[in-house]
């Protein structure tokens, strides 16, 4: 049983690698297969001496009990799971012989698609495969590892931040709509391990410093994609017009990204604009912090990816045209996220450390129509 497993991972090494040239043989075999042998055994084959090992505590192993004929089905269900998945590869590898005579792009594209499903439908039943992803040991440039992660993140992130999005009207107030497709997470440094949820009610203190983002793409992309990350802020006062503008509070483009490279490194990277602290004036409304990630295209059928060259004029912080900025230099919105702020006990110290200004105090003026008194007062 063993001895198939090992030949199903290595058809794999060699199928993957035409589909992702990072994806060796070495690097397939450790990611889809338990490092743990006493974890491997007792998944594969139910071997234990005092209870499953994944339970921590020896009382909880020494009390569990195997479903009766468990370990009679199993092995054969995992003969199933395994022939499938030979079918599975056998198909993959006959679409990548077609796909070295084909010369129109579209219909590489397409075959592209069919390998990349046949890839993960060998592996979604693998034992070894689901229980490296529930322990984060997963290789993203392996199908399917990005296919459940993808999963994952649509079941429930995905539509909690299209669910923000609207809600707070940041579509369309920023940008016209969105079609979801990379996970964008987003923290700031001093917050340990704790990455926003969008929509999210800082404090200007929290949010004072440059954030961590996090880029997950789905999609099998190049090593050397490039993005481009921008955040503004719709909600600033404009006196002048008695309406709203909108502020740039961070610009950054040509960042590169990969299916294993998810973290923004401003190093590697054209910084625009420095990051602008959220500094919300007194009595102005809570402001809308929205971080958008742009994957940078080109219509050229030989390349992928292009650096972009930013005109000083097109960065302007007050005025900001975030749609225009995106059509000019031909941006695709990937992905976005969202966290709000407003005046606070900390604004004051935020603005006195990065030399914003005192800033101003609106008054609240009562709305509605004001009735004239009998007696001539109003």
């Amino acid at each position: 049983m063993l001895r198939n497993k090992r030949t199903v991972v290595r058809g794999f090494a060699s199928t993957a690698e035409a589909v992702s040239k990072d994806s060796g043989e070495r690097t397939a075999s450790k990611s889809m297969k338990i490092q743990n042998e006493v974890m491997r055994r007792a998944v594969l084959e139910g071997e234990w001496k005092e209870g499953p090992p994944s339970f921590r505590t020896r009382k909880a192993r020494l009390g569990y009990h195997s479903p009766i004929g468990l370990k009679e089905v199993f092995p054969e269900a995992l003969k199933v799971v395994q022939r499938d998945s030979e079918a599975h590869y056998a198909m993959a590898e006959k679409l990548q012989q077609q796909l070295k005579e084909v010369k129109g792009r579209k219909t590489a594209e397409k075959i592209k698609k069919e390998i990349n499903k046949h890839l993960v439908r060998a592996e979604l039943h693998n034992p070894e495969v689901l229980y490296n992803y529930k322990i984060k040991k997963g290789d993203f440039n392996i199908p399917i590892f990005r296919y459940l992660a993808e999963r994952d993140w649509k079941s429930y992130d995905m539509l909690l931040l299209m669910q923000r999005l609207e809600t707070l009207h940041v579509i369309p107030d920023t940008m016209p709509t969105l079609d979801p497709r990379a996970a964008v997470s987003l923290q700031f440094p001093g917050v340990i391990n704790k990455w926003v949820e969008p929509g999210k009610l800082l404090r200007n203190e929290v949010s004072a410093k440059r954030p961590i983002l996090k880029i997950q793409e789905f999609e099998p992309i190049a090593r050397e994609s490039l993005y481009t990350v921008l955040i503004v802020d719709p909600d600033t006062p404009d006196l002048v017009n008695d309406s709203f503008k909108t502020t740039l509070h961070w610009a950054v483009s040509n960042i590169p990204l990969s299916n294993t490279d998810h973290l923004v490194d401003v190093s590697k990277a054209d910084e625009l604009v420095g990051y602008l602290p959220p500094h919300p004036e007194k009595n102005s409304p809570t402001h809308r912090y929205c971080v958008w990630v742009f994957r940078q295209e080109t219509t050229d059928p030989d390349t992928t990816v292009r650096r972009i060259d930013v005109d000083n004029e097109d960065v302007e912080r007050d005025y900001f045209d975030i749609r225009y900025f995106a059509e000019k230099y031909g941006l695709d919105p990937v992905g976005a996220h969202v966290w709000r702020c407003t005046f606070d006990r900390s604004t004051d110290s935020v603005r006195s450390k990065f030399g914003l200004g005192q800033g101003n105090v609106y008054s609240r003026v009562r709305r509605g129509t004001l009735r004239e008194d009998p007696r001539g007062v109003l």
